[in-house]
């Protein structure tokens, strides 16, 4: 690093761009070996004035983070952000090859993990119509992520988890894909905080006791009246009168639990 400040004072044309598009940023090992030969061409320019100088320039907004828009393009691709897919790819594997298909487990993954792709586009999207969009489309499939706690019911081989094999690998399969929905709503709610800045704790609190009320009941809807989420918009009337059928003292255990579990959760993965 003081190296490379040495060079930067070699050159006062560069030294603003060249500030961006060094310190405050990580490069890949890609990366290292254009700046080391961006180091090397600075270093040799002779004049403060001269035509090296300004070419130096360029090779360093070419490779700045702030001013290189495909850079920007593969933001969203974070080391974590693949993690969690390669987490879907490879439990969806493990249900695929145990023929675990009822139920559909890959498929209510793939809704939860749908929830926090939405979340990321509009984490990372500069596009305010876009932002809403994907924040809609977000809360339209957020319901899927805690949806998956209702797969517990499917478990009915728990009794002989620790005494056979073949109970054993199907109870680590349902597991970590009931953990993966959840997981997938916690993060995508961290998301979409950040992408419309939202720091007030109590703010936050009074967000997530409304969206887990919200999603209660589209959870409820999903279970009993296999409702998915993309039926809000083909079929609005049938959702509108099961969430109406829903208001009733049948469905307020159901309701106020799966509203405390969601706030649990929540609480204690949010920061404060």
């Amino acid at each position: 690093m003081k190296f490379s400040r040495r060079i930067i004072n070699r050159c006062g044309d560069i030294k603003r761009c060249f500030c961006h598009a060094f310190f405050p940023f990580k490069f890949r090992a890609n990366e290292t070996l254009l700046l080391t030969i961006l180091h090397f061409i600075i270093f040799s320019a002779k004049s403060q004035n001269g035509s090296h100088c300004y070419s130096s320039s360029i090779y360093a907004i070419l490779y700045c983070n702030h001013c290189n828009p495909n850079r920007k393009r593969y933001a969203m691709f974070t080391k974590k952000n693949c993690l969690i897919h390669l987490f879907f790819i490879v439990i969806a594997a493990g249900l695929y090859r145990y023929g675990i298909k009822a139920p559909d487990l890959t498929w209510n993954m793939f809704l939860a993990l749908a929830s926090l792709d939405f979340a990321i586009l509009t984490h990372f999207s500069k596009n305010g119509f876009i932002k809403f969009i994907t924040a809609v489309l977000w809360l339209f499939f957020y319901p899927n992520t805690f949806y998956m706690v209702t797969d517990i019911v499917h478990i009915h081989f728990a009794n002989t988890v620790l005494w056979q094999r073949e109970s054993m690998i199907l109870f680590m399969l349902y597991v970590p894909s009931i953990f993966f929905g959840v997981m997938s709503g916690v993060e995508s709610l961290r998301l979409i905080f950040s992408a419309f800045a939202i720091k007030s704790y109590w703010l936050r609190l009074v967000l997530i006791g409304g969206l887990s009320f919200l999603s209660s009941f589209a959870i409820h809807i999903g279970r009993y009246a296999r409702l998915n989420s993309w039926d809000i918009f083909t079929r609005p009337t049938v959702v509108v009168n099961e969430m109406i059928d829903v208001i009733s003292w049948e469905a307020l255990p159901f309701i106020l639990g799966f509203t405390f579990i969601q706030i649990m959760v929540l609480v204690f993965a949010i920061d404060e």
